[in-house]
């Protein structure tokens, strides 16, 4: 019975309902979203309706929190500030109160879900380095867990032999041998691997095997109401490069 993961979707609305449609396809037993449906992008209100009616679960994001609350959000570069106040207007208040009260950590099957690092996961950070995987790992007591964050998929691994490897994130990554594994599931909403795609996993935990599934989308449409919210052009340019 596969498990549907997907993150980061970013109020990008034609790139989740394609998400969408592949997973009904693949008739999958549960559907988990591992935060930041909302940011960035011109939908946020219904990307998130979406997500809340398709998700057994769904895990908090600096973005979910950022657009949920009304402090300082400084730490944000100048194209995430642009689409956090688009989201705070458009949000209301119950939708607020829902990404506020979502948990930043999942353990469910004996298998855990985050979106950044179970390295104090409240302060989303980004598992990029070799440091930033081992603070991860230090962690991660199951031997598979999901995140999100850097919408770039990769699996991390620390073999029980050879210490900390990666394996790149190609169509299907078995994770069978001993060791505990940390899947980065990449980005539905702004893939940043190069390509126009939305890029989600599909786990199969009898097999201990995920699929990365990258998934066409009008990403023209997508463009199109990027513009028309006089969100920054840039936001739209993005989507088609995958950066």
């Amino acid at each position: 019975m596969k498990i549907a993961v997907f993150s980061d979707v970013h109020s990008n609305l034609p790139a989740l309902e394609a998400v969408l449609r592949d997973i009904r396809k693949a008739g999958v037993a549960r559907i988990l979203c591992l935060g930041d449906t909302v940011g960035y992008n011109a939908e946020p209100s219904a990307c998130l309706a979406r997500v809340r009616a398709a998700c057994e679960f769904v895990v908090q994001g600096n973005h979910d929190l950022a657009c949920a609350d009304d402090g300082s959000i400084g730490d944000f570069n100048e194209m995430a500030r642009a689409g956090i106040l688009y989201s705070r207007k458009r949000l209301s208040a119950e939708e607020k109160n829902y990404l506020r009260g979502l948990p930043l950590v999942k353990e469910s099957g004996g298998f855990g879900f985050v979106h950044a690092s179970l390295d104090e996961p409240g302060e989303f950070r980004y598992v990029l380095s070799v440091v930033d995987a081992l603070l991860h790992f230090s962690e991660q007591g199951m031997n598979v867990a999901f995140g999100g964050h850097t919408h770039k998929p990769i699996v991390w691994v620390m073999g029980r032999k050879r210490g900390l490897e990666i394996m790149e994130a190609k169509a299907r990554v078995s994770l069978a041998e001993p060791g505990r594994y940390f899947v980065n599931v990449g980005s539905v909403g702004q893939n940043r691997e190069g390509e126009p795609a939305a890029c989600y996993v599909l786990f199969d935990p009898e097999k201990r095997e995920i699929e990365y599934r990258r998934i066409a989308y009008d990403v023209e449409a997508a463009q199109e109401r990027i513009m028309a919210a006089g969100l920054p052009k840039i936001l739209a340019m993005r989507l088609e490069r995958g950066r």
